[in-house]
Parts: structure tokens; C-alpha cells; sequence
């Protein structure tokens, strides 16, 4: 019985610092700035997406996201997109910007969104590119 016990409260302990590590806890209105590389991975494909997750304590506000891609080869084009959800689970859609082409940036509509999770998703949609997200620069109000 002691055994199960300590399976179970590892499980947890492992789920809940899998979900902690992967949002960037934002407490307090702010500039958020990501500099992102390929060699961190932040590259997208045609029909890949990279996303970007934010929590907050409280509850989100409004949300703008500035996104620079740059060419590894190809052509860069991909399109941003800003999702919310109440519990980390069940994402609704918000708004997306026009398609970003060439090594330029890209900004998303302000948008309300009155959540603690928002969700920013960069995707690639040429063939022929490979894509390297350079930067991600976000404007988050909170409550």
C-alpha cells in the first residue's frame, strides 16, 4: 500500500512540474520578450506549429504578440494565432494575423481575452520552407 502511495504522489509531482515548466508564469502587466534559435527548436514547417503558453494567477486581460521569422531554406511564410483556455485543456480560439512571408515580423490583433492561459501558435504553411522563429515579443495585461 506504501508503495502505490509513493507511485501516485510521483505521478502528480512529475505531472503537475511538467505543466508548471512549459507556461511562463506572468504575474503582473508586462512586455514579455522570447528569443528563440534553432538550435532550441523553435523552427516550423509547412503543417507544424510552434506554440507559446502564458499563465497567469489571475486572469489575462488583453494579449498582442510580435513575431520575427527569419529563412533557414526556402521561403519563410507562416500565420500566428492566439488561443485562451480556462484550465490549460480545452483551447478556445481568439484571433490570428496575417500570413508573415520573408524574414519579417508579424503582429496579431490586441485582443481581450479574460483567462488565465493564452496560447500563442506560430504555423507553417509553405512547402518549401523551414522557418526559424527569431523572436516573440509579448504585450500581456493582467487583471
Amino acid at each position: 500500500m506504501k508503495n502505490i502511495l509513493i507511485i501516485i504522489l510521483s505521478v502528480l509531482t512529475v505531472g503537475l512540474f511538467g505543466q508548471s515548466s512549459s507556461y511562463k508564469k506572468v504575474a503582473s502587466t508586462t512586455v514579455y520578450s522570447y528569443n528563440g534559435s534553432h538550435a532550441l527548436g523553435d523552427t516550423v514547417n509547412k503543417n507544424t506549429t510552434k506554440t507559446y503558453n502564458y499563465y497567469s494567477p489571475t486572469l489575462f486581460n488583453t494579449a498582442q504578440f510580435q513575431v520575427l521569422l527569419d529563412t533557414i531554406t526556402g521561403k519563410p511564410k507562416a500565420r500566428l494565432y492566439i488561443y485562451q483556455s480556462i484550465d490549460a485543456q480545452n483551447w478556445k480560439y481568439v484571433d490570428s494575423a496575417t500570413t508573415i512571408t520573408g524574414g519579417l515580423t508579424g503582429i496579431t490583433a490586441k485582443v481581450t481575452v479574460f483567462n488565465p492561459y493564452i496560447q500563442l501558435r506560430v504555423k507553417g504553411v509553405d512547402s518549401t520552407q523551414h522557418t526559424v522563429i527569431k523572436q516573440v515579443i509579448g504585450a500581456l495585461k493582467v487583471e
